[in-house]
């Protein structure tokens, strides 16, 4: 190996981490991150009910902040959109601050990435944690939204590494944890006791700490003062928004996501062989074929893209898949979703020229009504279709022959 080789990966990762940083720093218009701020400072004490445990621990990193000897200014003002946002060293380093759990949460599951792929082929496993942390649409949705769902994906990640360990007990807490603070990792259960599932002791294990970790996440939800039913169907930051494609809409109402996940997961009861990679490939078929009919937001597609990473790692067509997938999902999320606000882009303000000018070409495509009617089901079926046919292939490598 040479002295180039042997430092490209090093030097590139730290580019990457310095530049997530940066961009923490910069993008402050998302809604998730202005929800999260709001929650932890000004409406904190405005609340009826007890705070949800992720706001508690915002509002701890905002005290941290408070106690910092700086020159504060009128910060109330700004995050209540009474006053702009002043851009000074006391705002940034709340910024910061705030942003450091979600940069935290990605590295560490670049790390636990690594560590899978430590186990499948450990020539590629730096190269999986540097494809993790070069991605940047995982920096769009972590460091600049500001998502928190990279929380739960670790201890998801975390309970799969484990249970490829055999370590049943701290993939029971992992899963209980991720569950605990949004329910999603629970969809990837039947794929994590495949295995395991003709020993009753082990399952039970694994089970139960996802139930508990669910249970605990309704009771908070119950606990802030909230229907935790109504919560589940209307998107919040801190909440996981359940809302499938229905079958149909004159009928009976029969939600797409649930469809396909269960038929999936029946057909690798019945027709998988065991492997060393079947948890990996079942929880990455698992979200192929629930992601496409659910009404997603950017950051669930956090919920595949490590299994994705993973695939890349071992595999250049994959990563050709990665690629396409990646950019059939972003390519309907731009053109559907707010990547380009009035006073941004991707959550950056366009406070300049320059910002102003690469914002215009997306402000205008959304401007325009008729292109979302038209191109977003197109987009979406194309990412569906995808989807299902990368799905099939995940499937049909397990087959018993």
């Amino acid at each position: 190996m040479t002295l180039t080789n042997r430092w490209f990966w090093p030097i590139a990762i730290t580019v990457a981490v310095a530049l997530k940083i940066a961009l923490s720093i910069l993008a402050i218009y998302s809604y998730d991150f202005l929800e999260i701020l709001r929650r932890a400072t000004i409406l904190y004490n405005l609340t009826s009910g007890h705070p949800l445990p992720m706001v508690e621990l915002f509002h701890g990193l905002y005290l941290i902040w408070i106690s910092i000897p700086l020159d504060h200014g009128n910060y109330q003002e700004w995050i209540g959109n009474i006053a702009a946002y002043p851009n000074d060293l006391a705002s940034n380093i709340l910024i910061f601050i705030l942003k450091l759990p979600v940069l935290i949460f990605d590295l560490l599951s670049g790390l636990v990435i690594h560590r899978i792929m430590m186990n499948l082929n450990p020539a590629r496993a730096s190269r999986a944690f540097a494809f993790w942390i070069l991605n940047p649409y995982v920096t769009l949705v972590t460091e600049m939204q500001g998502s928190i769902d990279i929380i739960p994906v670790f201890f998801l990640l975390l309970s799969v590494y484990f249970t490829t360990k055999r370590k049943v007990s701290l993939a029971s807490l992992s899963g209980l944890l991720g569950t605990a603070l949004k329910l999603f990792p629970i969809f990837f259960l039947p794929a994590l006791v495949y295995r395991i599932r003709t020993c009753k002791r082990p399952t039970a294990i694994l089970t139960t700490g996802f139930v508990v970790g669910a249970a605990i996440c309704i009771y908070t939800i119950d606990r802030a003062g909230l229907n935790w039913l109504l919560a589940l169907l209307s998107y919040d930051p801190f909440i996981l928004q359940v809302n499938e494609i229905l079958l149909t809409p004159y009928a009976t109402r029969i939600g797409l996501a649930s469809l396909f996940g269960l038929s999936f997961y029946l057909l690798t009861h019945y027709l998988w062989k065991a492997s060393d990679t079947v948890e990996l490939d079942g929880a990455f078929g698992a979200g192929l074929v629930i992601l496409p009919f659910i009404n997603y937001w950017p950051s669930y597609l956090l919920w595949t893209l490590p299994f994705f990473t993973l695939n890349s790692a071992k595999n250049k067509r994959w990563f050709v898949y990665s690629t396409i997938w990646l950019l059939s999902a972003f390519s309907y999320l731009l053109i559907t979703f707010d990547f380009a606000g009035s006073n941004s882009l991707f959550y950056i303000p366009t406070d300049n020229l320059f910002m102003e000018a690469l914002a215009k070409p997306i402000q205008s495509l959304r401007a325009n009504q008729l292109i979302p009617l038209i191109l977003g089901p197109i987009l979406r079926s194309l990412f569906t279709a995808f989807s299902l046919y990368l799905a099939l292939l995940v499937f049909n490598r397990n087959l018993r022959r």
